[in-house]
């Protein structure tokens, strides 16, 4: 995930998934453990921009998930 800490936006590199296991799902949760983005992760692209200008200042999880399976995390600060 870049930049970190975010500002506007983060980028997301996911290039490293496997995509014959089926298609990937990515969330943000807050410090809470509350979703504040959820989307489907278009195949084969490999990065995906997700803008954070409205999300509040802290700490941030990112989760990619094949239906309940989790691929892999990662955390950002937003600033």
């Amino acid at each position: 995930i870049f930049p970190n800490p975010a500002t506007d936006y983060v980028v997301v590199d996911y290039g490293f998934t496997d995509w014959s296991k089926g298609d990937a799902q990515l969330e943000v949760t807050n410090q809470l453990g509350q979703v504040v983005h959820k989307q489907a992760l278009p195949k084969y692209s490999g990065f995906q921009k997700i803008d954070v200008s409205g999300f509040a200042s802290g700490l941030y999880m990112v989760y990619i998930k094949r239906g309940t399976a989790l691929v892999a995390s990662a955390k950002f600060a937003k600033e």
